[in-house]
């Protein structure tokens, strides 16, 4: 997949985090800026998922950033030192950047119009300028009309991470409902559904990684998560009785009427030799296909 090398990130989240550390380990030169609609005290962000980038920071720009932002911080008393913390906390445990990559934020941004070339690629963003207001106990971004176009030949939004709501299981601040009194806790962590209206723990429904906690973590953060999830299930199903003596070739052979590929470890196992074989060619740390069909062909033996 081809990127330009000025990219525009919208939202500062943790998923924000993960798109840096992949445009990372591309090993190509790119100039990345996140935008913020608040300021640097809302970032959504933590130490932990900031620390594969964090020697990536352009540290002058963020300072300019901030100083940019400073006036409406100080209007409503917000304190800098919470987003100074994470900064510093990620770098000092932080990876070495070992990438040509740029990395810099700005704040109190809202995009407002992607903005084409005569090829109808993107050349720019036009971005309103923000200023900050108290509504109870929350901090909203309000527009002031004065307009900014910014230079970008590749943008990728970031922004409201949340699970499917119409997916028919109950939800609250994004995420899906788990219960607070678990059968089958991982490290503390519920991973069974709860829906007040039908059951306090409802049986057979587990969640885990961002289906979870929508957009928590950067991908490596998800994928433990998720194990966790499996190892909650396995033991739910370990409560269970086999209603028959199901052969893996039987459930196979079901699985092919729904008319998709059926990957096995053993195909994983192998996307996973040949994309160590291509880092370690290239000299990077890590080697991932871009397309489903390209992973399909290496596992068919293409």
């Amino acid at each position: 997949m081809a990127f330009g090398p000025n990219v525009a990130i919208i939202g500062v989240g943790n998923v924000m985090l993960d798109i840096v550390h992949y445009f990372k380990q591309r090993n190509q030169h790119y100039n990345i800026t996140a935008y913020a609609r608040r300021g640097p005290t809302e970032v959504k962000f933590d130490n932990k998922s900031l620390e594969p980038v964090a020697e990536c920071l352009d540290c002058h720009a963020i300072k300019a950033a901030i100083d940019e932002a400073l006036p409406e911080v100080e209007k409503l008393g917000t304190d800098l030192g919470g987003f100074y913390e994470i900064v510093e906390k990620a770098r000092e445990r932080a990876e070495d950047c070992h990438s040509e990559i740029q990395f810099k934020m700005r704040f109190l941004l809202s995009p407002r119009e992607l903005l084409g070339d005569e090829e109808g690629k993107v050349k720019a963003i036009r971005f309103e300028k923000n200023q900050l207001v108290l509504e109870g106990d929350r901090i909203r971004p309000q527009g002031i009309g004065e307009m900014e176009i910014v230079p970008a030949d590749t943008v990728v939004f970031s922004i409201g991470s949340r699970v499917d709501a119409g997916f028919g299981l109950p939800v609250a601040h994004g995420n899906f409902i788990t219960t607070s009194n678990p059968r089958f806790p991982i490290d503390g962590i519920s991973y069974e559904v709860y829906n007040d209206d039908l059951c306090s723990t409802c049986e057979d429904v587990f969640v885990s990684g961002w289906a979870r906690v929508a957009g928590e973590g950067v991908v490596g953060l998800a994928r433990k998560d998720a194990e966790r999830g499996a190892r909650a299930l396995n033991q739910y199903l370990d409560t269970l009785t086999a209603k028959s003596d199901i052969k893996i070739s039987d459930m196979l052979q079901r699985l092919s009427v729904i008319d998709k590929p059926i990957v096995t470890i053993e195909g994983l196992q192998k996307l996973w030799a040949v994309e160590e074989k291509k880092a370690a060619k290239k000299g990077l740390p890590e080697f991932k296909f871009d397309t489903q069909g390209e992973m399909l062909d290496i596992i068919r033996g293409s």
